[in-house]
């Protein structure tokens, strides 16, 4: 399975918060809270949904409580993306 880039994962967060040019996050803001930087849960469930569907895995939604930061989603995902049981969602 396929890693998410810290690009990849910008460009999804981006697109989940809109076209506002206030709320365009880059690379800067790696280790920002999710609050920090406008993303509420809702907006945090919706990048975690659209990187599912982009990288075709599923990561248990419980486990977003341990994400404050798009550096820490980012290895969330990507380690999840690694495991062999990625694609289902179990372990």
């Amino acid at each position: 399975m396929s890693a998410l880039s810290l690009d990849s994962l910008l460009e999804t967060i981006n697109r989940c918060l809109g076209d506002d040019e206030e709320a365009v996050v880059g690379p800067d803001a790696v280790d920002t809270d999710f609050d920090d930087l406008g993303l509420d849960s809702l907006t945090v469930l919706e990048t975690l949904n659209q990187i599912e569907r982009q990288l075709g895995l599923k990561v248990p939604e419980e486990l977003l409580a341990e994400v404050r930061t798009p550096g820490a989603l980012l290895t969330l995902v990507n380690d999840r993306a690694a495991a062999p049981d990625a694609a289902t969602g179990a372990g």
